[in-house]
């Protein structure tokens, strides 16, 4: 009968337009996933990046290119430890009441008894960029400075 023949015709049409229509479908959906998928970890290399950057101390960030010549002047800085230094021994790191942080790097150690008061140190800088802080009653050892922290107010 005529009538199947319409219906066949008519499904050879339509079944062509429907899988030509999932086809376009699926890809766009598997190019969208994996546009999601890639976006995501882009966002994530940005926040492991951001993160890394911000470990970075505030010395850290800078960088300076000086001439071969160029004469670097740094100053002696008087500062103070707070009460309950003990002494030091290599690899002791050492806060300042200013937050700065400071790693002896020198081999031995010097220890005292805390007085329960701040103890005075100055730091003087010394050759090819060294520096060596004198503490009061506790000699003079070679440091490295770490980084700043925050203290919080009543530290000080």
């Amino acid at each position: 009968p005529p009538y199947y023949v319409k219906a066949e015709l008519a499904w050879d049409l339509v079944l062509p337009i429907i899988l030509l229509s999932l086809t376009f479908f699926g890809a766009a959906l598997i190019v969208g996933v994996r546009l999601i998928f890639l976006w995501r970890a882009k966002k994530l290399e940005w926040a492991a990046a951001k993160k890394e950057a911000a470990k970075a101390s505030f010395i850290d960030k800078f960088t300076v290119v000086l001439k071969p010549g160029t004469e670097v002047d740094y100053t002696t800085l008087d500062a103070t430890l707070p009460a309950g230094y003990s002494g030091w021994e290599k690899g002791t790191v050492l806060t300042l009441t200013n937050g700065q942080q400071w790693t002896c790097v020198q081999d031995g150690g010097d220890y005292e008894t805390p007085t329960g008061k701040p103890v005075n140190v100055r730091l003087v800088p010394g050759s090819m960029g060294s520096f060596f802080m004198e503490i009061e009653h506790g000699g003079r050892v070679r440091v490295k400075f770490r980084g700043n922290v925050n203290l919080p107010p009543d530290a000080h």
